[in-house]
């Protein structure tokens, strides 16, 4: 896990989402080992990839701003650089 300032930008997986009518951009969350939900953010693109996969969408932002998002729904922890298992590893 990699730690950064509150104006860094970060790789956020993320994709587009209709509400009302409106397209709006869903950031992604994943449950850390306790089972708590965490926003994710990277680095750079090939960490994302890496971890994600090449056919996730992303958004570049400062690392403030997600966190913004991401408390909107809740979430209050951003977790940077982190390694998620995938379906299918143990």
């Amino acid at each position: 896990m990699t730690r950064v300032t509150a104006n860094k930008l970060v790789i956020a997986p993320a994709r587009p989402v209709m509400r009302d009518g409106e397209q709006e951009i869903l950031f992604e969350a994943k449950p850390d080992m306790s089972g708590q939900m965490v926003g994710i953010a990277f680095t750079s693109i090939e960490r994302l990839v890496e971890v994600m996969g090449d056919s996730q969408p992303w958004v570049c932002l400062p690392i403030s701003s997600l966190k913004e998002f991401h408390e909107q729904s809740g979430i209050h922890r951003i977790v940077v650089d982190a390694r998620f298992m995938q379906q299918g590893e143990e």
